[in-house]
C-alpha cells in the first residue's frame, strides 16, 4: 500500500523527471510542494533529507518524537557525530541505524523501502523506521523520506497482554479441573450431589471472577476502561456490598460492620458498577486474608469535598516494604501467597485504577499479623 502511494505521489510531484546531476533547486523547494502538507498531517514522524543528509523537512510528529524543533535542524547536514550530543542522539541514531543501541533489518537486502526496527533505553522506545527514496530519470536517488513509527506503547501493551493470558491460563486451570471433578462426582454419586453442586457453583464463581479480573486488566492496559458516571448515594451503594460479602465472612468466622458517621446519605458522582467492583476487591481481601474470629470494619465519612471509605481488617497484615507493590499488576504480598496460592494479583491493581479514574486516591496502613487499613478517597463531584 505504501509502495503504491509513493509511486503515485512521486509521479504527481514530477520527481521522476529530475535530471542526473540534479535540479537541486527542485529538491530544496520541497517545502513548497504538496508533499509537505501530506507529511505534516501524518501521525508518524517524517524526516526528509537529500543524499548528503541535509535535513530538508521534519513534521510536527517528528518534533514531538525527538523533542527537537524543526528550526534547530532543518537545513543542517546531519552527521554521525551528532550522536555524541545527548539532545540529538536519538535523531542521529534514527538517521544512522547502525549507531542505535539495537537495530534489526526487517526488509530484504537491497529492497526498497528499507525497514529497520530500533530499540532505545532510558527512556525505553521501540521505533520502526521505513526509508523511501525518490529517484531521477536515471535512477539516482535525489530525496530520501524516512517515516518513523513509535511502537513503544503498542509493544508494551502486547507484552503485558501476553503475560496476562499466560497467568490467566494458569489461574483458571486449577479451579476448572476441580470443577470438572465435582461435576463428574455428582454424576456418579447421586447422594453427594447437593454438596458437590454447591462446590461446583463456588468454583464457577471463582472462575468468573478470574475471567472478569483479567478482562478488566486488559481494558485498563488498552486505555478502554471508561466510566458511566451518575449521581449515587454512597451509603446505599455500600450497604448491599456488606450483605453480599456476609456469607463468605460467616464461613470464615469474620464479623463485618458498616458505619457512616451519622450520615443518612452522601451523594457522589461515580460509576456505581466500577466503584462497587473496587470496593468488593478491598472487602474480599479483608475477609480472605483475615483470621478466624477476626473482623472487618467499613467506615464512610465526609472529608470536605470528598468521601472517604476506610476498610480495616484484623488479618495477616503486609510485610514491611511490600505496601507499594500491592497495587502493581500481578503482584502480591509474600505472606498472602502462602495463605492463598491461587490469587491473580489483579484485584488491587484494578481497584486502584478505578479509584484513580474517579480522581481519587488510596492509602494503606498495615502492621504484620495485626491487620491492614485501606482508605479510599473520592471527590464528591465528577473530576
Amino acid at each position: 500500500m505504501l509502495r503504491s502511494f509513493w509511486t503515485k505521489f512521486v509521479s504527481a510531484l514530477g520527481f521522476s523527471r529530475l535530471t542526473k546531476g540534479g535540479d537541486r533547486s527542485a529538491v530544496h523547494a520541497l517545502a513548497a510542494t504538496p508533499l509537505e502538507t501530506v507529511l505534516e498531517d501524518l501521525d508518524d514522524a517524517a524526516l526528509v533529507y537529500d543524499p548528503d543528509f541535509t535535513l530538508l523537512f521534519m513534521n510536527r510528529a517528528a518534533e514531538k518524537l525527538f523533542d527537537i524543533g524543526r528550526g534547530e535542524v532543518v537545513g543542517t547536514r546531519m552527521t554521525p557525530g551528532l550522536v555524541e550530543k545527548p539532545r540529538y542522539r536519538v535523531l542521529a541514531q534514527t538517521l544512522f541505524p547502525s549507531l542505535a543501541p539495537s537495530s534489526a533489518e526487517r526488509s530484504e537486502a537491497g529492497a526498497w523501502p528499507q525497514v529497520v526496527t530500533l530499540s532505545f533505553e532510558n527512556p525505553h522506545r521501540e521505533l520502526v523506521a521505513t526509508l523511501h527514496r525518490l529517484v531521477d530519470s536515471s535512477g539516482i536517488p535525489t530525496v530520501f523520506v524516512k517515516i518513523v513509527r513509535d511502537e513503544t506503547r503498542t509493544r508494551e501493551v502486547f507484552a503485558r497482554q501476553s503475560e496476562l493470558v499466560g497467568v490467566a491460563a494458569h489461574q483458571l486451570r486449577t479451579p476448572l479441573t476441580a470443577l470438572r471433578w465435582s461435576l463428574e462426582s455428582a454424576r456418579a454419586k447421586a447422594e453427594e450431589a447437593p454438596g458437590l453442586i454447591k462446590e461446583a457453583l463456588a468454583l464457577t464463581d471463582r472462575c468468573l471472577k478470574i475471567v472478569n479480573d483479567f478482562l478488566d486488566a486488559a481494558k485498563i492496559e488498552e486505555g478502554k476502561f471508561g466510566l458511566a458516571v451518575e449521581r449515587v448515594d454512597l451509603v446505599m451503594l455500600i450497604k448491599p456490598l456488606v450483605d453480599l460479602i456476609a456469607p463468605a465472612a460467616k464461613e470464615r468466622r469474620v464479623s463485618v460492620s458498616f458505619s457512616h458517621s451519622g450520615l443518612a446519605s452522601l451523594a457522589a458522582s461515580v460509576d456505581p458498577s466500577r466503584l462497587s467492583t473496587a470496593l468488593l476487591n478491598f472487602l474480599d481481601n479483608a475477609i480472605r486474608y483475615n483470621v478466624s474470629g477476626g473482623s472487618v470494619s467499613i467506615a464512610l465519612e465526609r472529608r470536605g469535598e470528598a468521601a472517604a471509605v476506610t476498610i480495616a481488617d484484623t488479618g495477616i497484615g503486609i510485610p514491611k516494604g511490600e505496601e507499594r507493590k500491592l497495587f502493581k499488576k500481578l503482584e502480591r504480598g509474600s505472606n498472602a501467597i502462602q495463605v492463598e496460592p491461587n490469587g491473580s494479583g489483579l484485584g488491587l491493581y484494578i481497584a486502584r485504577n478505578i479509584i484513580a479514574s474517579h480522581g481519587g486516591s488510596v492509602t494503606v496502613a498495615s502492621e504484620l499479623n495485626r491487620g491492614t487499613s485501606f482508605t479510599i478517597t473520592i471527590p464528591l463531584n465528577t473530576p
